[in-house]
């Protein structure tokens, strides 16, 4: 008898070998050692009938045991300790809570990897904290085009590929591997996803959600230096068509390109003159000097105040136009910074 079990550990009783929430996955019968909490023998005599009787889909060798759909009153022989288990198939895409031991390996791990260099070990081994392992089938969905982006994802093990509508056809836009990022861009814009991921064989990431990330951010404000230059360099490789526009000075819409992108274009292309946008709450104006923001007015309102009003708008005309700056910078923190700083009070002012 084989297939993959997760038994989630709902009660230990007076165990004093397992915890309440512990973990083990089982490729019956043998245990998956990485993928689990802590295993002990007499756990494992223990639930071995209640494992037979889940991949047999037949449940009445142990009815007398189950206390509602697939959680089972066991006993186990150790110090007559008896536990509470949850018996389930498992499913792509299961996510594993990590206990010390785990968030250790997963900061090891993390530390090899590109997107953490620069950052300190507590900034890591508070992300591995925060984050959880979720392994996806070939084929499998990571994030939808037009969904809210809720989760930031760092690719650990395989491949995923980035699918989006050319000439009326979908194609490969890109093919990500071990240490790309994916979602980064809407987890700073608060933007939908603007392409589909999917996994391109069996791919693991370590996932954090959205809000666990900003409050990374809160705490570790070094976070954002360090997360600005992974998305410059994303946006130097990605952009190539806002940037065209940008250089043309043809107008857009906000509907299409998304201010946050514009803004972060202009910096990273390090492009001088001003970005005029006209809204429904009015007009705007961007003065850039090689990619520096050096100021921003919106009716009454100028500098930062300016800029934490004008990126909040979702609708509206813009057009860049290239000219030599004549003002003085009145801004003086960095684009990255500032538009990390629009996504927060956006999370704060949606609790």
């Amino acid at each position: 008898m084989e297939g993959k079990l997760n038994l989630t550990i709902m009660d230990t009783g007076k165990c004093e070998c397992c915890r309440a929430g512990d973990r083990v996955v089982l490729d019956y019968p043998y245990v998956l050692k990485r993928e689990s909490n802590r295993v002990c023998l007499h756990f494992i005599c223990g639930v071995r009938q209640a494992c037979e009787a889940v991949l047999a889909d037949d449940l009445e060798p142990v009815t007398d045991k189950m206390l509602d759909h697939n959680t089972f009153a066991l006993h186990c022989e150790h110090k007559d300790c008896r536990l509470l288990v949850k018996v389930e198939r498992y499913t792509s895409g299961d996510t594993r809570q990590f206990g010390p031991i785990d968030t250790m390996r997963l900061t090891m791990e993390l530390n090899k990897l590109e997107f953490f260099s620069g950052m300190s070990g507590e900034m890591v081994n508070a992300f591995a904290e925060n984050s959880q392992i979720v392994t996806f089938d070939s084929g499998e969905v990571l994030m939808q085009k037009g969904e809210a982006g809720k989760h930031l994802y760092i690719v650990l093990r395989g491949t995923a590929e980035v699918r989006g509508s050319r000439d009326g056809e979908e194609h490969s836009l890109a093919v990500l591997k071990r240490a790309d990022s994916i979602g980064e861009m809407s987890v700073l814009t608060g933007e939908p996803v603007s392409a589909t991921v999917v996994a391109r064989n069996k791919c693991t990431v370590a996932r954090i959600s959205r809000s666990s990330f900003m409050e990374l951010l809160r705490e570790f404000p070094t976070l954002t230096l360090c997360f600005s230059r992974i998305l410059a360099r994303r946006i130097r490789f990605t952009n190539e068509r806002i940037y065209s526009m940008i250089e043309q000075g043809i107008t857009g819409n906000l509907s299409a390109v998304s201010l946050p992108e514009l803004i972060q274009v202009i910096n990273v292309n390090g492009r001088t003159g001003t970005l005029k946008i006209t809204g429904e709450k009015g007009n705007a104006t961007l003065k850039f000097g090689s990619g520096i923001l050096y100021n921003a007015s919106c009716g009454s309102l100028t500098g930062e105040d300016a800029f934490f009003e004008v990126v909040t708008w979702r609708k509206g005309d813009f057009q860049f136009e290239a000219e030599k700056l004549q003002s003085e910078r009145v801004i003086k923190s960095e684009v990255m910074g500032l538009l990390l700083e629009a996504t927060r009070r956006l999370d704060e002012n949606s609790r």
